[in-house]
């Protein structure tokens, strides 16, 4: 309905969350992902129910973690609810998931530079994660803030830095029934 009424390029459509609304960008890739070009997840999950993720066309993912969050854990764990716990992926878990789904090479490459997100203060903190040979339309690629909680002090360049992987990831052509 937005982009009938409004100059919307389907291209570039992205969905980027925090905590709960991490979560949100994982389910929204796995239920309707030829709506989006990428989703960013800070200090989110992908649940552990893969059989509920069936994505429609590859995505570009970033998960973006503490490596010491407390509330969603790194290595995986538990989502307490109402009902009964609500199980999730760590954060290398996840965007392993995700490569799978986006038909990415097996192994990740752990080689890339390091990244300054936390605070701006040209420490080199963060671990960057990507796999690569995605299929089109698709990525994979984790930034691990190490030594960081729930809501990481981030410095002036991580806006700057999250453009570029969108920029980076933005459709070649749209899906149809956008």
């Amino acid at each position: 309905r937005l982009q009938s009424r409004y100059s919307i390029d389907p291209r570039r459509v992205y969905v980027v969350g925090h905590s709960n609304g991490g979560y949100m960008a994982h389910r929204l890739a796995c239920v309707a992902a030829s709506h989006f070009a990428a989703v960013v997840s800070s200090g989110g999950a992908l649940f552990a129910n893969l059989g509920a993720c069936t994505p429609d066309a590859p995505i570009a993912v970033l998960e973006l973690h503490g490596s010491e969050d407390a509330s969603t854990r790194y290595e995986g764990g538990f989502l307490d609810r109402d009902r009964e716990p609500l199980p999730y992926l760590g954060a290398e878990g996840g965007i392993a998931a995700w490569a799978r789904m986006n038909r990415c090479a097996p192994r990740p490459n752990r080689a890339l530079p390091p990244k300054d997100l936390a605070n701006g203060d040209r420490v080199f903190e963060t671990r960057v994660t990507s796999y690569e040979g995605c299929a089109p339309g698709g990525a994979a690629e984790l930034w691990t803030v190490e030594g960081a909680g729930h809501l990481p002090v981030l410095g002036p360049h991580i806006g700057v830095e999250i453009r570029r992987f969108l920029e980076r990831n933005a459709r070649i052509t749209s899906h149809a029934g956008r």
